[in-house]
């Protein structure tokens, strides 16, 4: 559900709204009021920030909403009815930015948390070394560990604009393998990678001894200059003649065995970068064609598959191709009206309770994609 720019207040229009799961409001919108039994028993509803446009939230607007266990209250509010969140979960809690929000939870005895999140920036001068600091924090989160495996996709642009899709493709081995994805600065003008030592002298100093360096794409991607490079490591090139080959060999090798997949188009990047954190398994199809390859299809048939998400509108996936998806298991689409809406719509799906968040440019890809923590 989103509620738009023009709004200010919201009556009892979606009270018994069962299937409302998430609720986004516009980001320059104009809320003052939820009224009375506004989202009374909207039973999916679990988790909702509250724009800080907002002052009063009536009797029972979210009475009932069962499974509702994280309300960021907006720092505005300063009349919240008691019985406003009566009947949620057992567990709920009140995120806030205000005293008052503070005073509201305590007396109607409400968890309470105030909303104060650290903001970290990790960057370097180019791309290339931002991937490098965002491996940094990674190995921070894992306490210094060094990693077993090193993750290597191609990061420069060419003149296709299409270099996205091994990177974004490598998002569920670097879970698999709990490994960070580099970006090599290749140079087709020379057919070498400029930043070789800058990547070589990474891994020496973070990956184990016998740890495995994998290189997403054929030749044309990363240069086979660069293997030679890597002698004294453990080398494995995963890539194929196109980008859904090389999307295959790299799920084969992170492996899949049932449970769920994501399909997402693989002309454009946004909507697979924004699933590159979900932890699952990304397929990248032509999905405008209506049609998987022959072996997408016998991929699929082999996992077993309890579930497929489907990421973004019919213009990036086909209805034709999402009909064709439910002969494997049950679909599930996940497509806002732009990017910036379905990346929330995939967040609130598979991430309910998050204790962090990452936020990156949506115009590229890298920063995203290495930003999968």
């Amino acid at each position: 559900l989103v509620v738009g720019e023009g709004i200010t207040r919201i009556g009892s229009a979606f009270m018994s709204y069962s299937n409302v799961e998430t609720v986004v409001f516009a980001e320059n919108g104009s809320l003052k009021e939820i009224g009375n039994t506004a989202f009374y028993e909207s039973t999916k509803l679990q988790s909702i920030n509250l724009p800080d446009t907002l002052t009063y939230i009536s009797n029972m607007a979210f009475g009932k909403c069962s499974k509702l266990d994280t309300v960021i209250l907006s720092a505005n509010a300063n009349s919240v009815h008691p019985q406003a969140f009566k009947e949620c979960a057992d567990n709920l809690k009140l995120y806030g930015k205000s005293e008052y929000a503070k005073e509201y939870a305590e007396t109607n005895g409400i968890n309470y948390e105030k909303f104060d999140p650290t903001v970290i920036r990790l960057y370097g001068q180019t791309r290339f070394e931002t991937s490098l600091m965002i491996a940094d924090e990674i190995k921070a989160l894992r306490g210094g560990k060094k990693f077993d495996s090193i993750i290597i996709a191609r990061g420069s642009d060419s003149a296709t604009g299409k270099n996205f899709a091994d990177a974004l493709a490598g998002s569920y081995l670097a879970y698999v393998k709990n490994a960070p994805i580099l970006m090599a600065n290749t140079n087709d003008q020379t057919h070498r990678v400029d930043n070789a030592a800058e990547l070589k002298a990474y891994i020496a100093a973070n990956m184990v001894e016998g740890g495995t360096v994998y290189l997403l794409g054929l030749d044309q991607a990363i240069p086979a200059s660069f293997d030679a490079q890597l002698s004294e490591y453990s080398v494995k090139r995963l890539g194929g003649a196109t980008r859904y080959e090389t999307n295959l060999a790299i799920l084969e090798e992170a492996g899949i065995s049932g449970g769920e997949l994501i399909v997402c188009t693989g002309d454009n990047f946004p909507d697979s970068l924004s699933a590159s954190a979900a932890k699952r398994p990304i397929l990248l199809v032509d999905g405008s064609s209506g049609e998987l390859r022959a072996e997408q299809k016998a991929f699929i048939e082999s996992c077993d598959l309890d579930k497929i998400y489907v990421i973004g509108g019919e213009q990036a996936i086909s209805a034709a191709l999402e009909e064709k998806l439910e002969a494997h298991g049950e679909v599930k689409r996940l497509g806002g009206e732009d990017r910036f809406h379905t990346s929330v719509m995939v967040a609130e799906e598979f991430f309910t309770a998050p204790k962090s968040a990452v936020v990156a440019y949506s115009h590229l890809y890298p920063d995203g994609l290495c930003g999968g923590l």
